[in-house]
């Protein structure tokens, strides 16, 4: 059995553990040490999985027991104002070259890049990464930044190789809300709030509503937000948060809906593979930049923009008087080929540890 040390973003956040369930169970013969402390629960229920804080001494002393280091994407590489960023890039730094002069395999799959402030922090990046074997991108913008090194490829976001069958395959007249606690270190939450309370209150009253919580844990926490919101709105709803156990039934409720409102990177992904027609709260660079990558022409509305009562208007009147059907922005067939070429993020794995489950339902 091979043995590959892990790096994620591990703290019950649904998109990131959907990265994880589909590795895992797509190589049922590798065991898989993840190396950060343990803040996600769905990690308890894979056999292959070895949970363990793997600190830069455990891995200088252990790098041989090791046939491959993979680092899962997502935003893994960002530039947070008022956190210093070199340590981390130092740490990871030294893990690749450990991995290096062991002569193993280095893998960063599924990631985009920034947003970042400083140019230096793209230049030591861009140099790590020439020391890694493989690397796949999930947006235009991030391959264009690393375009010269021909290790890097651009492949749509892995979450779109989820199997249709996890989806719900017929849908009601009723909206979908993903509600995002963005952390500490933004000024806007207040007024994300206070617009998707006006939003709520002035939607069809006949149109069922069901806010999405896609993270829950110690630092990060929608449920509380999802809260707040319900104090305030004037018209019963439904909530559902993922907590790291229930990722089968959140699937298939969140995927029920005709329309959603996005916040979550992922609530967008599993909207536009759901065929929602969808409202994306653009927040975030990732954001802007899978729309682009992917062609999609729906309603995306600025952060900024949520203290503006017309954007409003236009968010609630396209709910309103919107159709019952798919969304108009990817065809079947379109979809059916994004979804062939997520699964290439897996490519080079594919090679080195063999596929030991080809329908690889999560």
């Amino acid at each position: 059995m091979k043995k590959a040390l892990v790096e994620g973003y591990l703290s019950n956040n649904l998109g990131d553990d959907l990265f994880f369930s589909l590795l895992t169970k797509r190589y049922l013969g590798t065991q898989f040490t993840f190396s950060s402390d343990n803040k996600s629960q769905i990690l308890n229920s894979f056999s292959n999985v070895v949970i363990g804080h793997q600190k830069l001494k455990n891995v200088i002393t252990n790098v041989r027991n090791f046939d491959l280091f993979i680092l899962v994407g997502g935003s893994m590489f960002q530039q947070i104002k008022g956190q210093p960023w070199f340590k981390r890039w130092f740490i990871l730094f030294v893990e690749v070259l450990l991995f290096k002069i062991c002569k193993k395999d280095i893998i960063f799959i599924g990631f985009n890049f920034g947003p970042y402030q400083s140019k230096s922090f793209k230049v030591f990046y861009r140099f790590l990464f020439n020391f890694v074997d493989y690397l796949s991108v999930r947006d235009k913008k991030t391959f264009e930044l690393f375009h010269r090194n021909s290790k890097v490829h651009l492949f749509p976001d892995i979450v779109f190789s989820l199997p249709n069958d996890l989806l719900n395959s017929s849908k009601q007249k009723s909206l979908a809300i993903s509600v995002m606690d963005f952390g500490p270190n933004v000024d806007f939450q207040q007024t994300y709030e206070d617009s998707l309370v006006k939003v709520i209150n002035r939607v069809d009253p006949t149109m069922e509503i069901t806010l999405y919580g896609f993270q829950v844990s110690s630092d990060i926490d929608d449920s509380t937000v999802i809260n707040r919101i319900k104090k305030k709105i004037e018209r019963p709803v439904k909530s559902l948060c993922y907590d790291g156990t229930n990722m089968d039934l959140f699937l298939k409720d969140y995927s029920k809906n005709f329309f959603a409102i996005t916040s979550r990177f992922h609530s967008l992904v599993l909207s536009l593979k759901a065929k929602q027609q969808v409202i994306s709260v653009d927040y975030n660079i990732k954001v802007g930049a899978l729309l682009s990558t992917l062609n999609i022409k729906n309603l995306n509305v600025k952060i900024d923009d949520l203290t503006n009562s017309e954007i409003i208007s236009e968010i609630i009147k396209s709910i309103n008087y919107a159709e019952l059907k798919d969304n108009s922005y990817l065809g079947s067939k379109e979809l059916k080929e994004i979804t062939n070429q997520s699964t290439k993020h897996f490519t080079y794995l594919d090679k080195i540890l063999g596929i030991k489950n080809e329908k690889n339902n999560i």
